[in-house]
């Protein structure tokens, strides 16, 4: 209740964000990060500077560009697909 009353959102409504929307605006993500005391990263789970499995080091700019595609809508998703589709095609041409 305190979390709803602080972010201006219903109980209900701050359920819905835990645990069903998927594309939060940032500027709610900004006010919850605050009102929690972490920041907008953490609270989305963003592990883009995490080490994965095998490879030690940053994450390459390349996969941090292909992980912001995988937050994107699935039809822009499909538009860069088909861009991506389009240069490779190009490429072995």
């Amino acid at each position: 209740m305190q979390l709803a009353d602080k972010l201006g959102l219903t109980v209900k409504g701050v359920d819905y964000y835990e645990r069903r929307a998927k594309n939060p605006s940032l500027e709610l993500m900004k006010k919850a990060a605050e009102v929690l005391g972490t920041n907008v990263a953490d609270l989305a789970g963003d592990d883009l500077h995490r080490r994965t499995k095998g490879k030690p080091g940053p994450v390459s700019p390349l996969d941090e560009r292909f992980e912001k595609v995988r937050k994107l809508p699935r039809a822009k998703q499909q538009l860069v697909a088909r861009m991506i589709d389009a240069v490779l095609a190009e490429s072995r041409a």
